[in-house]
């Protein structure tokens, strides 16, 4: 760790008279290799535009602006501006966004600019914004994310492990993903009680569209639902619209057994399954039409 990193954070806390807020999942880093760790990973060039959501007291956002054309920082606690407005004394590529990332209009932000997005993520927003900004309009080009280590986990899961399930499938549906460093819990200030990692996620276009797309985030849903269900029982018994004896036709016409569980599937039979049924009538008519 570095000890002048948290030195001056712990001095920057104790100078505005700041308490971090459990609510807002606050820990500070103070370990410069990980945001070395962290700049490398966001692969950030001279001519990038790029979004921070959490900057907390800045440490991050120095070295982005150092390695970016633009920064816009955009974060939730008013309390922290001051703070930030020390920490960035000098630094005139950044923009200071007071407010919540969670309702953020990307598109009123970047205009027509590619952007890529670089984030220290309260823990309890993780997932969502996460998702959100994966399957948001415009798209980032890459999402360099500080997250909960058992998140990073399930996001980058393989099927048939412990870990894997609708959030693994979603993430693989929607970006390619690869952890860049684990990150030790005293990397922080206050120390959280769990560890995390640095994630780089690489959108890419959406296999499905319109309402099969909507179809296959539904079965995929349905498929981990209730974990210890067969395959066959979670598609008839959720909101699909699909009986059993149909659900179990559809699966073996695609090669899949019926008694077989949602972690078993790959993405790709994820998709396959959910084309088949978008485009395979059943007495009400198409799935979820």
């Amino acid at each position: 760790m570095s000890q002048t990193l948290y030195a001056q954070t712990r001095a920057l806390i104790d100078r505005h008279g700041l308490v971090a807020k459990k609510s807002l999942g606050q820990n500070f880093l103070v370990d410069a290799h990980v945001l070395k760790k962290i700049i490398s990973a966001a692969d950030i060039s001279p001519d990038d535009l790029v979004i921070e959501i959490g900057p907390g007291l800045g440490a991050l956002t120095r070295e982005l602006a150092a390695n970016a054309r633009q920064v816009v920082a955009v974060e939730i606690d008013r309390r922290l501006i001051p703070a930030l407005e020390e920490t960035l004394a000098g630094v005139s590529n950044v923009s200071v966004i007071q407010g919540d990332a969670m309702k953020l209009d990307l598109s009123e932000v970047v205009g027509e600019s590619k952007f890529k997005v670089c984030a220290n993520l309260p823990y309890n927003i993780a997932t969502t914004l996460t998702i959100n900004m994966l399957s948001s309009s415009p798209k980032p080009a890459v999402l360099t994310l500080m997250i909960q280590r058992e998140v990073c986990d399930r996001l980058l899961a393989s099927p048939g492990s412990k870990s894997y399930g609708a959030l693994s499938v979603i993430r693989d549906y929607l970006a390619e993903g690869e952890r860049a460093a684990n990150v030790p819990s005293n990397s922080f200030l206050p120390r959280p009680a769990v560890d995390s990692a640095v994630i780089s996620l690489r959108p890419k276009p959406p296999a499905l569209s319109g309402a099969a797309e909507a179809l296959f985030f539904a079965v995929v849903k349905a498929a981990f639902a209730k974990r210890r269900k067969t395959l066959a029982n979670c598609l008839s018994s959720s909101d699909i619209g699909i009986g059993k004896q149909a659900a179990h036709d559809l699966l073996e016409r695609l090669s899949l057994r019926p008694d077989a569980r949602g972690e078993a599937l790959t993405t790709a039979q994820f998709i396959d399954l959910a084309y088949s049924l978008y485009y395979s009538p059943t007495p009400s008519g198409n799935c979820l039409s």
